[in-house]
Parts: C-alpha cells; sequence; structure tokens
C-alpha cells in the first residue's frame, strides 16, 4: 500500500530515508499450502495498511458476456487504459468507497477480488528495489500500480496460472509505477509475483507443504527451488553487471535486486515475528536484522483460518517489542489501529469453483474488528457491508452507517488499553462460530448452484449484518467506559479517607455481554430430521419423502423421508415441508414429542407457568407442555419459552441429547 509518487518514492530511496518518510506503509502477508492447513484448504491474506481514514466496502461486479470494445485503466491518473475481453467474468471487490477515491485521488484499490472461477488474487505489499536495480530499469510514472491491478488480472482469468501470465503481459506492455508483491490462487495452485522496478519481475510456484510470512520486503532468492516460475525476458540480462550469484551461478534474486542495504527492522521484524509464530522452534532465535528469513518454510504444525486471523492480529505479543506491555514505538506492528482493511482468501480445492473461495473481510482495522465471510458465490452483500459513501460526502466519519468507520472508531478507541481487550475476546468468540458454521454449510451444499448461492448469500448476510450490529454495541459501550474511567488521576485511592495510594489504580476489563450465537448456522427443518435420522441409525425408507419441496437427490431427502414416514414430520399441510426454513422453538419441541411417541410407551406432561403459553400454536401445546419439565426447551430468565423463536444450534443439541437419554 503506497500514496507518494514513483519518482517521489526513488528519490526517498536514493537517500535512504524511505522507511522513515511513508507514514503507514506496513502491510503483511501470509501463505498456507493446503497440505499444512488444518482442514487442506488454501490460505492467503493480506493487511491494506496506511495512516489516513478511506473508508472501504464490498461489492460484486457481475459478469459482462461478449461486449467488445471496453478498457480498463492501468495508471491512478487514468491516462493509460488496457483493452478487456469481450467477455469479462464476475468477481467480488472490496474497493475504497467513492467518497475515500475523492479524497485519495488514487483508483478503486480493490485490493482482494475472487472471481467465479476461483481465482484469487491480493495485491500490493509494497516493497523496495535498491538504487542498482531502480537505475538499471527505471519505474514508469503512467505505468502499472496497485490501485488498478487487481480488477484489471481477475476479470479476465480462469486460472491461477493464467492471471499471473496476464499481470506479468500488463507489466510487459505498460511497465510498472510501483515496486510490488502479489499473491495469487485458484483450487489448485498458488502463486507468488515479485516486481522489482519498470518491466522485470519473477513469478514461482508456491509449495503446498509449505507457508510465507513477510513484510514490505523481498524475499525470493533461487527460481531453481520451485517447481515452476515465469519471469521477464531481461531478468538476469539487465543485471549482468551487479547480479550477485551462488557458488554454482545461480541468480540470486533477492541480494541482486534487493538486498541487505535496504533491508529495515520496519519490515524485516513482522517477516521474522510470521516466522517465529508458524515455526516458533526453527525460529526460536530474537530478531535478526541480518538474518535471511525464508520464503517458504515448514510450519510447526497444522495451520488454522483463526490462527492466520490472529496472525494478522499480532503486535509482537510475548516480546519485548510488544507496544502494549512495553509502550515502544520504535517499530511497526502487523496489527495496526491505522490498517484500512484485513483479507483472508480461504480456496477449498475439493469444491466447485463457483463456491470454492470464502474472502474473511476485516473492514477497518482487524485488532478490534471482526472478519466476515462472503463467498465468490453470493449473490448480494448486506446492506451495511456494500453501502458505498458518496464522493459528494467527502470526510464524514458516519459510523451510523458504513462498517469502515464503526470499526475504524472502535479500535482506535480500545488500542493500548488492556481493560478493554475483552472487545477482542468476544469478536475471536464470534469468529469461531462463525468459521465453522461456513465449514458446515460447504460440506453439506447441494448440487444445485442456484440453491447453494441462495445458502450462502444468506449466511453471509447473516453474518455481516450480525457484526455491524453488535460493533454499534460495542462502540456505544466503550465510548461509555472510556468516558467513565477517563481521569488525569491515575493513582488509586483509598475508597475510605481518598488518600492517594503509591499504586496505579486498576480498571477492570469492560463486561462484554452480546451473544454469539447469532453467528451460528441457522438450524433448519431438513437439519432436524438428519440429526434424529443418524441417531436412530440411518433406516432403510420405503421411498422418497412425500414433499414437493425435498428433491430426490437431497442429501437430507431420505432424513425426510424416514422421519416422515415414522410419524416425526408432517409438513406444512400444503404438500410442502420447508426444508430450508429454521427450526422454531415450537417445532422442534412437536417434532421430538414425536420421536419420542416411537422411541417410549409414555411420555409425562406437567403444566408449566411459562408468561407466554398462551403464543404457542394449538398443534404444539402438548409437546410444549412434555418439552419444558423434561428439560428439552427451557425458559428465559424473564420466564418466556419463546415458542415462534428459531432454535438456536445449542438449543437444538441440548434438546436432542435430552431426548435421547429419555429414551434410553
Amino acid at each position: 500500500m503506497k500514496r507518494f509518487s514513483s519518482l517521489l518514492l526513488l528519490l526517498l530511496i536514493l537517500a535512504g530515508f524511505a522507511a522513515l518518510s511513508i507514514p503507514a506503509l506496513a502491510c503483511t502477508a501470509v501463505y498456507v499450502g493446503s497440505e499444512v492447513s488444518a482442514d487442506g484448504t488454501i490460505l492467503m491474506a493480506k493487511s491494506n495498511d496506511y495512516q489516513d481514514v478511506w473508508g472501504n466496502h464490498v461489492t460484486i461486479v457481475e459478469r459482462v458476456e461478449n461486449v467488445p470494445g471496453r478498457t480498463m485503466p492501468v495508471d491512478n491518473e487514468a491516462t493509460v487504459f488496457a483493452p478487456l475481453p469481450a467477455t469479462t467474468y464476475r468477481y467480488t471487490a472490496t474497493p475504497w468507497m467513492d467518497s475515500a477515491v475523492a479524497v485519495n485521488g488514487l483508483g478503486k484499490d480493490a485490493t482482494i477480488c475472487v472471481n467465479e472461477y476461483g481465482v484469487s488474487m491480493i495485491m500490493s505489499i509494497t516493497s523496495f528495489s535498491n538504487a542498482k536495480a531502480l537505475a538499471a530499469d527505471p519505474l514508469i510514472p503512467s505505468g502499472f500500480t496497485e490501485f488498478t491491478a487487481v480488477d484489471l488480472v481477475v476479470c479476465q482469468s480462469k486460472t491461477a496460472r493464467e492471471a499471473v501470465e496476464v499481470l506479468c503481459s500488463l507489466l510487459d506492455t505498460y511497465g510498472s509505477s510501483e515496486v510490488n508483491i502479489a499473491l495469487i490462487a485458484d483450487r489448485t495452485e498458488a502463486w507468488y509475483v515479485e516486481m522489482y522496478n519498470g518491466h522485470q519481475y519473477a513469478a514461482v510456484k508456491l509449495p503446498a507443504d509449505k507457508v510465507c510470512a513477510f513484510g514490505n520486503e523481498f524475499s525470493l532468492e533461487y527460481l531453481s527451488d520451485y517447481e515452476d516460475a515465469i519471469v521477464s525476458p531481461q531478468l538476469e540480462t539487465l543485471v549482468k553487471d551487479f547480479a550477485v550469484r551462488d557458488k554454482d551461478g545461480r541468480l540470486n534474486l533477492l541480494a541482486t535486486y534487493a538486498g541487505q542495504e535496504i533491508v529495515t527492522d520496519y519490515s524485516h521484524m513482522r517477516t521474522w515475528i510470521g516466522h517465529q509464530l508458524l515455526a516458533p522452534t526453527a525460529y526460536a532465535a530474537g530478531y535478526d536484522k541480518t538474518a535471511i528469513y525464508p520464503l517458504c518454510f515448514a510450519p510447526e504444525k497444522k495451520v488454522a483460518l483463526t490462527d492466520v486471523m490472529e496472525i494478522m492480529r499480532n503486535r509482537f505479543d510475548g516480546t519485548e517489542y510488544n507496544p502494549d506491555d512495553t509502550g515502544r514505538t520504535d517499530m511497526r506492528v502487523i496489527g495496526t489501529e491505522t490498517a484500512l482493511s484485513v483479507h483472508i482468501a480461504q480456496i477449498y480445492p475439493d469444491l466447485p469453483a463457483e463456491c470454492c473461495c470464502v474472502t474473511w473481510e476485516s473492514t477497518g482495522p482487524a485488532i478490534y474488528g471482526v472478519f466476515v465471510p462472503v463467498s465468490n458465490a453470493v449473490t448480494r452483500i448486506s446492506e451495511p457491508y456494500a453501502r458505498n459513501q458518496s464522493a459528494a460526502v467527502g470526510r464524514v466519519f458516519d459510523t451510523e452507517l458504513y462498517p469502515y468507520y464503526r470499526f475504524k472508531e472502535l479500535t482506535t478507541l480500545c488500542t493500548e488499553k488492556p481493560f478493554l481487550r475483552s472487545v477482542r475476546d468476544y469478536w475471536r468468540d464470534a469468529e469461531k462460530v462463525m468459521t465453522e458454521s461456513m465449514a458446515a454449510i460447504l460440506s453439506s451444499l447441494t448440487a444445485d448452484k442456484t440453491e447453494a448461492a441462495r445458502i450462502l448469500t444468506d449466511y453471509c448476510c447473516q453474518a455481516q449484518e450480525a457484526a455491524f450490529a453488535d460493533a454499534g454495541v460495542l462502540l456505544n459501550d466503550v465510548r461509555l467506559y472510556n468516558s467513565r474511567n477517563s481521569n488525569s488521576m491515575k493513582n488509586g485511592r483509598n475508597p475510605e479517607t481518598h488518600e492517594v495510594l503509591d499504586e496505579l489504580k486498576a480498571i477492570p476489563p469492560l463486561p462484554v455481554t452480546l451473544d454469539v450465537s447469532k453467528y451460528a448456522l441457522p438450524v433448519t427443518r431438513a437439519m432436524i430430521a438428519a440429526e434424529l435420522y443418524r441417531a436412530a441409525g440411518e433406516p432403510q425408507t420405503a421411498g422418497k419423502a412425500a414433499f414437493g419441496d425435498v428433491p430426490a437427490d437431497a442429501p437430507y431427502a431420505k432424513a425426510v423421508a424416514w422421519a416422515a414416514e415414522n410419524g416425526i414430520v408432517n409438513g406444512y399441510g400444503n404438500g410442502s415441508y420447508g426444508p430450508d426454513d429454521c427450526v422454531t422453538r415450537e417445532q422442534l419441541a412437536a417434532i421430538l414429542y414425536r420421536y419420542a411417541e416411537t422411541r417410549l410407551t409414555e411420555l409425562l406432561s406437567e403444566s408449566h407457568a411459562a408468561n407466554d403459553l398462551v403464543k404457542v400454536s394449538a398443534y404444539a401445546k402438548n409437546a410444549v407442555s412434555w418439552a419444558i419439565p423434561n428439560g428439552i426447551l427451557t425458559v428465559d430468565a424473564n420466564r418466556n419459552v419463546r415458542p415462534t423463536d428459531a432454535a438456536s444450534k445449542s438449543e437444538v443439541a441440548e434438546a436432542i441429547r435430552a431426548v435421547l437419554k429419555l429414551a434410553e
């Protein structure tokens, strides 16, 4: 991420001031191969970091079929345009809002895009080349830029390799105005691309059994270490006068195009901590500015999606460099309060391309924000996350309507305040539920593309809307808590005499009373039938379910057929079952009551003084009266049974356990 012109950046590098003069150029990236991830997915992450307030949103760019003559800008000033193919592909993106573009005067900067073929691209992790490399092939002021690159490549690429070839072709044709790194992947492979100067680049296919973690610096040494590579025609000949080679004559790209002379603590420390987090034994030693941390290395254990989320929040936790514990200000952490956005692409190799990727979006800083899912199959984005603040609005910091501003302020208020870390803990709990829910959806997705897209869209929007609402509650609580505890007198006082004590006063953690169950995958009527079918040992059924909305090839079809044959489910009485409808608490009671009837000779029930029993539907009254005293349904603190509320995943699990115990 950068803001300076190519000429200014070159002058800064030549003067040795680049790392000092750029206020917040601190993008960090992580790659995890499918063979070393906890669930077999490919993971790519990147923070988009710059010290300003440029809001972003999430959008869907639709496929365009056979419309020749279109172009996209190559440079920031939109003076150079590249032609597009007649057909371009559908993709999700996270560009700046129009209000941000009006202020910064740059391109949209999609940052991360994932298309309908499952091709994902992240750019840019700004890097630096040495003076000799830049002089040999100067940057092109009107050349390719990170702010236009991702859309331009992803909209016309069906595979990761094709995307790399498109990117390299654009560099050959137009040159680059910046020094950058990109990550590109699909279901079968992932690529890493270093762009050194005006026209020189090297792209390598990343191994599936390795990980990468790096700050704003190059790491690629020898091309022969990789299975496949795509390089610029003059990559080696251009640097013949200052090339650095090993004893076997291999060109060392890192030493030649970058070198120790431009290594900065600012970037190198983030590379070090990334290695230490993923391979703590191999990189147990403290930070060493002269150490060469390899691009690819083996992790010590399988890496989970949530591990990557925490890496993107890391502030040198547990080390002597942690600013929150030490007060140090002389280094740049990974998890900053200045991040404009943070993204993780999770690609499932075994899923169809049209639904194989989930982008986990933190709109704003991630350290006190939350990653929410955006599948590449979604047909819409939730209203809050899709909102685009108009250019006419300019710098209006609107926390009421836009997630970016809400999470930005929340993080600004919480950073470096230990008593507000409970906010971060809450988001971790929410992310655990969301990641488990998305995995559950994708593991049982229907083959019907339209239906699969609907299910994924509904859940992604549910999670986004819940996160936006929770952030509003937390922001209000944090504002109030900060105001209540603001006092220039930092020392404690004797509560009886008010005498000032020597020790600093302790502020207790902010109590967070929000419930993460809202992020859980809704339990559907199909799911409850499937759970009971499994509990019964999946017996043979006489035929298909007698409901018009239960396809014969649906994964839950046998379960619904079995439940209907045994009188456990009745449907809605109009020939439909509503398999994707959320199961309500009274429906849950009725279904489990009928299930218990097939297992028990007598069902005991008794009256219960729930305040809202009058709201229970007639068909479910006996079932609810049986379910409450038997611990299958519970009443809340207000003694309400809430019969028409959707049953949560945990409530369904507890209810089924209770019924099975009764039937023992």
